[in-house]
């Protein structure tokens, strides 16, 4: 009987053992997969946290630098050379385009009348070195007093679609930034309004 007990044990013991080991490889093959497993998960956290980055960067260029010009009417990009003969009021240029003498009047603005000899002044400083303009029409060309309506270009390398560029390169802007403009809204001209609108003076 005692042998029999003692084989029993015995045979008790090794099935512990072989359950302890068993459970032990377990363990060991669990925290393996785990540990190939996280950095995968990891590596597609990373992922989406830089294409969201990379949106939020790129919204921030869009909307501090690179904002596209969203008017609705007149989307016409051909910029017309041109040449100032003489500065006839803080809105309106005499030019010679193609050959011809026409009055520009500059879309989207109004001179207040306290700044009307101030804006000449500026006008006159601006052209006394060098004339050259380039003009962008919208949807209306002409107003009631014959005169051709038009965006006022500094640069014929300026890209119209660009709020930045037209705030550095766009005569109107110009005369905005200086205090001596107001921006106005001039229905179906509208291109630029927003444009004109967010300049701080």
């Amino acid at each position: 009987m005692e042998t029999n007990d003692y084989e029993s044990g015995r045979e008790r013991q090794r099935k512990i053992i072989i359950l302890v080991l068993i459970i032990f490889i377990i363990a060991i093959v669990i925290t393996a997969v785990l540990s190939i497993t996280k950095p995968k998960e990891n590596n597609k956290e990373t992922t989406i946290l830089t294409d969201v980055q990379a949106e939020i960067v790129e919204n921030e260029v869009i909307v501090n630098e690179e904002q596209i010009v969203t008017g609705s009417n007149g989307e016409n990009d051909t910029l017309i050379p041109a040449r100032v003969k003489k500065v006839i009021n803080g809105k309106v240029l005499q030019m010679t385009v193609n050959e011809k003498d026409v009055e520009v009047s500059m879309i989207g603005i109004k001179i207040p009348e306290d700044k009307e000899t101030e804006a000449i002044d500026y006008l006159n400083e601006i052209f006394k070195n060098s004339k050259n303009v380039w003009l962008q029409y919208d949807e209306m060309t002409v107003n009631e007093n014959n005169q051709s309506l038009c965006y006022v270009w500094l640069s014929e390398d300026a890209n119209t679609n660009l709020v930045s560029v037209c705030k550095n390169f766009m005569l109107q802007a110009k005369l905005i930034s200086e205090g001596l403009a107001e921006p106005v809204e001039e229905y179906p001209n509208s291109r630029y309004e927003y444009a004109l609108n967010s300049i701080i003076k």
